[in-house]
């Protein structure tokens, strides 16, 4: 199948023998604390966030509500609404997908730097809450 033209070309690429070895991977950026497993997965385990994006950002701002009260008394919009409430708030959906997107947008060009960093400044607030089993 194919044609000639596209069967030659295919001729000519092991006409030359073994294919060269792979290139190694570029070396990550040493102010990162990952190694290149480590940045493999963050950035491939976000994508299960990412594609569940409205659940996650939504599961992700009740949980640090829910530890941390004073937080959500920095949001005048959010104060006074319960978990409920919080749940079917426009304003807190577009806020919170916003963040996400942010975040998504942070992760997807690898820089890890800035989310680990991120992490570790509000993960004692966000705790274990958003896991996978959330997402579904």
């Amino acid at each position: 199948m194919g044609s000639v033209a596209s069967k030659s070309s295919s001729r000519r690429k092991h006409k030359g023998g073994p294919l060269p070895p792979p290139l190694p991977p570029k070396p990550l950026d040493p102010r990162i604390k990952l190694d290149p497993k480590e940045k493999f997965y963050l950035q491939k385990s976000w994508k299960t966030v990412a594609r569940n994006e409205d659940v996650a950002a939504m599961t992700m701002f009740i949980s640090l509500f829910r530890s941390s009260p004073e937080i959500k008394e920095k949001w005048p919009q959010l104060r006074k609404l319960s978990e409920d409430e919080m749940r079917g708030s426009p304003y807190l959906q577009k806020l919170s997908v916003r963040i996400l997107g942010a975040m998504d947008h942070v992760i997807g060009k690898g820089y890890v730097k800035v989310v680990v960093r991120w992490v570790h400044k509000t993960g004692p607030f966000l705790g274990q809450s958003l896991t996978v089993s959330t997402l579904k």
